[in-house]
């Protein structure tokens, strides 16, 4: 180490002066020598030293902080906590900035569609059977076995019971939206589904699984075993709505897309039972068919294709309780006949419509010509009298289908044959054909 030199002895200068500090005194200098080699070298290693731990503090400060960046892609949202609390809501697709672990912390939620399969009330076939159809399966014991077979029970107020195997398919995701979700401290409360979901389901498959299982055994318990044989896809939309309901209760954010039933089957133990039942029913589908189509041919020939309307009127008729519903329902009866039946039916109606007319056309004709001879029998009684005989013998001669018998003067017996000529019956017969043929139709 380099030395200073000594001051000189207080004894030197006047008594009542401190060295350096009485008037008109300098300050004695200080002298420094310089470093020797080895400790210049380290002192500036130090310095370097220091220097580069301040560079790469900077840059972990930088990335630390670089590492709060949320990349979120397509198909899903990150939760953000800070110190344990929520940081904001959800972020949604894009770049954003968080704090860093272990001030922050990020969760993925993806909102993707996914699938589930819910086997719990199927057939359990081995690997060889799967491969077949279910019609060439058979039983492998008289009874089900409660712990490793499957089944749903029906029941509805006829008293149905039966058991039937259903499969189900679901699709779900877990919602991005933000509902209301009422409580008793917040009527209005907006929670975000995402949100419910990370804090309410750890194992949202298990879960799942049971609200469907438990809301397939409710549907069934009120469905019969007709349709869930043949109508599944209505019992899995009652599914669908039963389960979703619950979901919405346990607050577990996931929204049910679709719940199908891709399969429903009976027993193979009750096999011939199932089989009898669809024949008789395929049996009365086809009685049903022909009888239909039989009931289509004759109203069709009665009325043509006004029989729809015509049969909907006459039902409307038939549930009428007061007297206006009735008018209106013959005044509609008597249009649908007047104007669009055809077939039997309307040519009745037609060939009436004209008979109408020429009666009434007839008619009208009497009256004009009795309007006619009132004047002249008024002129000369005697005169019409003789007139109106005369063309009343003239028609009556002239009709071919009178009988006439001629008379010889005198007082002579006469012996008159009761029936008629079969010549003349067969001669009316012909004239009456012919005159139906020539008729409008």
């Amino acid at each position: 180490m380099a030395h200073i030199h000594d001051h000189h002895h207080h004894d030197d200068h006047p008594q009542g002066e401190c060295c350096g500090h009485g008037p008109g005194n300098q300050a004695l200098a200080v002298i420094e020598e310089p470093l020797d080699p080895a400790n210049q070298s380290l002192s500036d290693a130090l310095r370097l030293s220091f220097w580069f731990l301040k560079l790469v503090m900077f840059f972990l400060v930088i990335g630390f902080m670089l590492s709060g960046l949320v990349c979120v892609d397509q198909g899903e949202v990150v939760l953000v906590t800070r110190l344990g609390r929520l940081d904001g809501d959800p972020r949604k697709p894009g770049l954003s900035w968080a704090w860093p672990y272990p001030i922050g912390e990020k969760t993925k939620v993806s909102t993707t569609l996914r699938n589930l399969s819910v086997d719990s009330f199927w057939l359990n076939l081995s690997e060889a059977d799967k491969a077949k159809s279910l019609s060439e399966v058979y039983a492998r014991s008289p009874g089900l076995d409660p712990k490793v077979d499957g089944a749903l029970l029906t029941s509805d107020l006829t008293g149905d019971l039966a058991i039937m195997h259903m499969q189900l398919n679901i699709q779900y995701r877990v919602s991005d939206e933000t509902r209301v979700r009422a409580s008793e401290e917040d009527p209005a409360r907006r929670v975000s589904d995402v949100i419910l979901f990370a804090l309410n389901v750890s194992d949202e498959q298990d879960l799942l699984r049971g609200v469907i299982q438990n809301a397939a055994v409710a549907e069934a318990a009120k469905t019969t075993v007709d349709v869930l044989w043949k109508d599944a896809g209505r019992v899995a939309s009652a599914v669908q709505v039963r389960a979703q309901t619950m979901l919405d209760q346990l607050e577990t954010g996931i929204q049910l897309e679709k719940v199908a039933a891709p399969q429903s089957y009976f027993p193979l133990q009750a096999r011939e039972e199932f089989n009898s039942v669809t024949n008789a029913m395929n049996q009365k589908s086809t009685l049903i068919s022909e009888a239909d189509g039989e009931r289509t041919k004759k109203l069709l020939g009665v009325a043509g294709p006004a029989w729809q309307p015509l049969s909907e009127a006459i039902q409307s008729l038939d549930q009428a309780t007061d007297a206006a519903t009735r008018d209106k329902a013959m005044n509609q009866i008597d249009e649908i006949l007047e104007k669009s039946a055809t077939g039997e039916a309307g040519g009745k109606i037609k060939l009436a419509q004209r008979d109408r007319e020429k009666v009434i056309a007839d008619t009208l004709a009497e009256v004009s010509r009795f309007q006619a001879y009132q004047a002249e029998y008024r002129k000369d009684p005697q005169l019409v009298r003789k007139q109106l005989r005369a063309g009343m013998l003239r028609k009556l001669f002239d009709d071919q289908d009178v009988i006439k018998w001629w008379l010889p003067p005198g007082n002579k017996q006469l012996i008159i044959s009761i029936n008629k000529d079969p010549k003349d019956i067969r001669d009316a017969e012909r004239r009456r054909l012919a005159e139906e043929a020539n008729k409008p139709k």
